[in-house]
């Protein structure tokens, strides 16, 4: 008998490491260079008789501040300022002190050592490296993970260095072209360039950006090829984007997250070209992308788009499928961290296995394949917590094909259709039960091209578990134990071409209808019974049998009929004068028996 098996992958989230990481990305980069505060509070950089705040100088420089109703909003100081003619100064090593709202106790500061000043272009550019220090936003808490090189962050701090900061205050924009590193509690990275917009509160990063952090214990990197984050709306746009994180590997030319005020992600859409490689080697392809998460930062939902299309390589196994979208849904798990609990798919929905050295025949194969309208899987944790396929809904049009490729032999087919399948797997790979309900069939090709068929209005296929089962290994797959149609049962047998009967006859194909068939596999037995009104009945060409139970057997093609079996013989003799053969008369004739074989 062929085999049958569904294969079950462990599903890990849907990339919860690449939207996390933007996360921790979006939050250092929208509190970086802390300009926006500076813009805010109408600081523009002019020189101490044009500040129109409170000037003093001390034994150590100049220190101005501005305050209102008694809250003092920043504070600046330089150890010397030189003005030159031209309308420039410049300043030397310059602190600046950022105030939170009152009661906060928030401080942020930016150093450096030497700042030019042009006040006809109202333009500020550093000269050298620039140091910020900044309170951590809402919603990261942790130790950090490692600063920047030459850091010194502390644990409730945002350290940042970079070069060449250049701010117009006028247009309300910071530009570097330089390079600039960043360091956070949970995460630390760099870029080349970036632009800072405090009128507008965009934030560019132009190329090169690099973000690495901590999830879960293990070390993770996202890369993007441009950044661009806006601060009022809490939304940043990734371009080129793709994310490494235990051994698992993802990608897309554009990515949209979307935070909540604590930083933690809301949304994330994804588009053209998403990649996403498992740590097993399993890849996803599709169009588009996007998932809905929770306020830790964990998927709740996640949905793809546009063509999806899987594949998984192993050492004696592959799978590969495909549809037009598909939608999956999470749930919390150990340690909170959100676990695969559903998934459909839908519209040509199409799921391939293709197993090598089989068990018991290491040269042979076999290849199984679902398609359907659509495709629901329930899943559940496994011994070791990884997600597993329990329950799988075929829909529309469903089919589940069997194709086995015995070494040395002939291969093996067959095929059960329905207008709904459904799937229970043990150890999340293997079948153990099959329902079927509209217009169900059953479809086997025999090797010597011989086919029978079975339809009927519901259809229960139970398997038997295949040794190993326990340890789940390629190769191993359930055979059928037996097979319940009801309703309307009807069976073609029909015979090899060119096959003849003892007599050098032609073969000719069998006919059965019932209300209930049963098949057995250790007995290759069909076997077929009626409501107590309508009795089985199995006919050719040339003779029908009615009885109360009636037996096919699939490998020798003998039917048996016992219980107030009657039989009709329905050839009709060439010559319409003629009787039948041995039993006189010229039209159908009938017997009745306790028991027949044909």
């Amino acid at each position: 008998m062929p085999k049958l098996v569904i294969e079950g992958t462990r599903t890990q989230t849907v990339r919860t490491i690449l939207l996390a990481s933007f996360a921790a990305l979006a939050a250092v980069l929208l509190s970086m260079l802390g300009l926006q505060r500076l813009q805010g509070h109408g600081f523009h950089f002019d020189l101490p008789g044009k500040l129109g705040v409170d000037v003093s100088q001390t034994a150590s420089g100049f220190t101005w501040s501005q305050s209102q109703h008694g809250h003092t909003i920043f504070t600046i100081h330089a150890s010397r300022i030189v003005e030159f003619k031209a309308g420039e100064a410049e300043l030397h090593d310059v602190a600046i002190t950022l105030y939170g709202p009152e009661g906060s106790r928030r401080q942020d500061r930016i150093t450096g050592s030497d700042f030019l000043y042009d006040k006809n272009a109202g333009v500020v550019t550093a000269r050298g490296n620039v140091i910020i220090d900044m309170a951590s936003p809402a919603g990261a808490p942790g130790p950090a993970p490692g600063p920047a090189p030459g850091a010194q962050t502390l644990p409730d701090t945002i350290h940042i260095e970079t070069s060449g900061l250049r701010f117009d205050q006028r247009s309300g924009e910071a530009r570097t072209d330089q390079a600039l590193a960043f360091a956070l509690p949970r995460a630390s990275g760099k870029a080349v360039g970036g632009d800072y917009n405090a009128k507008t509160g965009v934030l560019v990063l132009q190329s090169a950006v690099e973000l690495h952090a901590d999830q879960n214990g293990s070390p993770s990197v996202v890369y993007a090829g441009h950044a661009e984050l806006l601060r009022d709306n809490h939304v940043a746009y990734l371009l080129q984007a793709r994310s490494e994180y235990e051994g698992s590997r993802d990608s897309a030319d554009h990515a949209t997250v979307r935070f909540r005020p604590d930083g933690s992600v809301e949304h994330l859409d994804a588009e053209d070209h998403v990649h996403l490689i498992s740590d097993g080697g399993g890849e996803l392809f599709c169009a588009t992308a996007s998932a809905e998460f929770d306020p830790r930062s964990q998927p709740l939902t996640a949905q793809a788009g546009g063509g999806v299309n899987f594949l998984s390589s192993g050492p004696v196994s592959n799978m590969h499928g495909n549809a037009v979208e598909g939608t999956l849904r999470f749930a919390p798990g150990a340690g909170g961290k959100a676990v695969l609990q559903h998934a459909r798919f839908r519209n040509a929905v199409s799921f391939v296995l293709q197993e090598n050295s089989l068990a018991g025949d290491p040269r042979g194969s076999a290849t199984r394949e679902i398609t359907a309208s659509t495709l629901d899987l329930d899943f559940a944790p496994g011994p070791d917590g990884a997600s597993e396929a329990q329950r799988a809904v075929a829909q529309g049009g469903a089919t589940i094909n069997l194709h086995d490729l015995p070494y040395g032999a002939p291969p093996r087919h067959t095929a059960i259709h329905g207008q709904e399948l459904v799937a229970l797997l043990a150890g999340g790979r293997q079948l153990r039960q099959l329902d079927g309900t509209g217009a169900t069939e059953v479809d086997n090709y025999a090797p010597d091209g011989a086919t029978d068929s079975s339809r009927g209005d519901t259809l229960q296929v139970l398997f038997t578990p295949a040794p190993g089962l326990a340890k789940a290994s390629s190769g191993e797959s359930a055979e059928i134990d037996t097979a319940v149609q009801k309703g309307h049962v009807t069976m073609t047998a029909q015979p090899a071409r060119g096959s003849k009967r003892t007599d050098g006859s032609p073969q000719q194909p069998l006919y059965a209808e019932g209300v209930v068939s049963t098949y057995r596999s250790a007995e290759q037995t069909l076997h077929l019974a009626g409501d107590g009104q309508t009795p089985p009945r199995v006919h050719n060409d040339t003779l029908a049998l009615t009885g109360t139970t009636i037996d096919y057997r699939r490998d020798t093609g003998d039917a048996v009929a016992t219980g107030d079996v009657r039989s009709t013989y329905l050839q009709k003799p060439a010559d319409p004068k003629a009787a039948a053969p041995g039993l006189g008369g010229s039209g159908p004739v009938h017997v009745v028996a306790a028991s027949a074989q044909m």
